[in-house]
């Protein structure tokens, strides 16, 4: 399925040479990659050394904006240097930051208006969704306080995780890089079968490069003639993974398919080709025949705990001994219980809930094929809720009658959050095994508290796949195992949902007053 070449390749166009005769020097050909020639369109400095980038603009959630605001005015501020974007899409509940959550966003809003910024109101989009619909452009370099902040497919580079980087950029200076990443090229080939997703394949290449791992650091260049074979929500869904990898950035090859989505958006004009030269050296090679991905699960307690739901079904008991022994370790010297074992029944393993949500899960690719799935069952016994990405893509389920469909069988549409990614929404119950097409499922998140003596398990899995679990009475199921007939609606963008949009780029209202109260110093 994935195959990892750990060394430097030439490519010509596509193909590794085994002859170099006329081919650039490594120096020159990899400048032929998609990722040098957007960073070096970025890269404020004209001599060898570090790279002093400038992004085009930057995003921050409500679990990160109040610190980063914070430093932000204390140095100085005066207006945003860039276009800056504030999301309220964790909804971090009652507190967070030393203050109750309305008042955050109230405090997001009056420094947007101030500093000349934009305002996502929440329960309307999650952030990445919103950037791929509305912000980001071909060959542009974004950079998100949130790891997940992840646009290659769109033909622009996302950079996640920007702390006081950000702050830098609010304020007019530039990321500083010592050294132009690695780049590994990532040829994907053949076409998915029915019932496999977008989760699948990023779980199968996590199983290989594992999290820390071969691209820790690195930058993944998506190229092969299978991409066309993806369509753009199934490329993010692949795309958002690879921020649990480790590596620094992405950037996929376009095409056709990426032009008609910017259109779709009424945002033409955003696309450009973009892909790499005729001759181009890579530092490393992963191969991924997409024929040949069968549905796949991490099991607690990591993305990379990965195994084909075949062969977990094959060999439940000592697969899960061996998870369970893993999580003791994580436990320490909690009197905590976990146990997996015991959700095995009869030779099926069974989970008690599943949650689809996010800018990786929620999507309308994902969440119209589990409509789908579902036409006409029953869930009745186990729990699933979906979190669509964003009102349009909710707008759209109902138009296209997903919705119904999901509803009708017992599924729950929630808002617009990121909630269950943070461990903030639908926490299973001590001691359940929770499945859920979501970027990660790390110790001590929804519900694996041991200090406190409870321990749930979180399992990530496609949202195909946790659908028809959720037809067999919550017994892990391969979505490839069920018959069902995908037909996929055209999906029709309703921008006039974003109205409540805050756009405050380039307009900003110096002495505005700032919303502080006593938990916002």
């Amino acid at each position: 399925m994935v195959r990892i070449q750990d060394k430097g390749v030439y490519l010509v166009d596509g193909q590794e040479t085994l002859s170099l005769e006329g081919l650039p020097s490594i120096e020159e050909a990899r400048k032929g990659t998609m990722a040098w020639g957007i960073l070096q369109a970025h890269n404020q400095s004209t001599e060898n050394g570090p790279l002093l980038l400038k992004f085009d603009s930057v995003s921050i959630p409500d679990n990160a904006y109040m610190k980063q605001l914070r430093s932000a005015r204390e140095q100085g501020l005066q207006q945003f240097a860039l276009p800056c974007l504030l999301a309220n899409d964790h909804n971090s509940l009652c507190a967070s930051g030393g203050t109750c959550y309305k008042d955050q966003q109230d405090y997001a809003l009056s420094t947007a208006i101030r500093y000349g910024g934009d305002w996502i109101p929440p329960h309307l989009a999650v952030v990445h969704q919103y950037i791929r619909e509305m912000v980001c452009q071909s060959g542009q370099l974004l950079l998100g306080a949130d790891d997940h902040a992840r646009y290659g497919p769109l033909g622009a580079m996302g950079v996640g995780k920007g702390g006081e980087k950000q702050v830098d950029l609010l304020l007019g200076r530039v990321y500083q890089l010592d050294a132009f990443p690695p780049v590994v090229a990532v040829r994907l080939t053949g076409q998915p079968p029915l019932g496999v997703g977008p989760m699948d394949v990023a779980l199968a290449l996590l199983e290989q490069v594992k999290v820390g791992g071969y691209v820790q650091g690195k930058i993944l260049e998506f190229i092969g003639d299978g991409i066309s074979n993806l369509d753009l929500d199934f490329r993010c869904g692949v795309d958002i993974m690879t921020a649990e990898m480790g590596c620094w950035s992405t950037i996929w090859a376009t095409d056709s398919l990426v032009e008609a989505y910017y259109a779709h958006y009424g945002r033409r004009s955003a696309y450009r080709p973009i892909r790499p030269e005729r001759a181009a050296y890579y530092d490393g090679l992963i191969d991924i025949d997409l024929s040949s991905i069968e549905p796949m699960i991490a099991l607690p307690f990591s993305p990379d705990q990965v195994y084909s739901i075949s062969a977990l079904l094959k060999d439940p008991m000592d697969i899960l001994e061996q998870v369970e022994r893993k999580a003791l370790d994580l436990m320490g010297d909690s009197t905590a219980a976990f146990s997996l074992r015991d959700k095995v029944r009869e030779g099926k393993l069974y989970a008690q809930q599943g949650v689809v949500a996010g800018c990786v899960g929620g999507t309308y690719g994902n969440l119209s094929d589990m409509a789908d799935l579902l036409q006409g069952q029953s869930i009745q016994g186990f729990s699933l809720s979906v979190y669509p990405a964003s009102q349009p893509v909710t707008a759209a389920l109902w138009e296209t009658g997903s919705a119904l469909k999901l509803s009708q069988a017992g599924v729950v549409l929630r808002t617009s959050i990121c909630g269950p990614c943070a461990g903030f929404c639908d926490v299973p119950a001590n001691g359940d095994f929770s499945i859920r097409h979501t970027p990660r499922n790390v110790f001590a998140r929804e519900g694996a508290k041991a200090a406190l003596g409870q321990v749930s398990g979180v399992a990530l899995m496609d949202a195909r796949s946790i659908a028809a679990t959720a037809r067999n009475g919550g017994a892990i199921t391969p979505a490839t195992s069920v018959s069902w007939e995908k037909t996929r609606p055209d999906y029709v963008f309703r921008g006039e949902l974003y109205q409540s949009v805050y756009k405050g780029w380039g307009h900003p209202q110096a002495g505005y007053p700032l919303k502080l109260v006593p938990g916002i110093k």
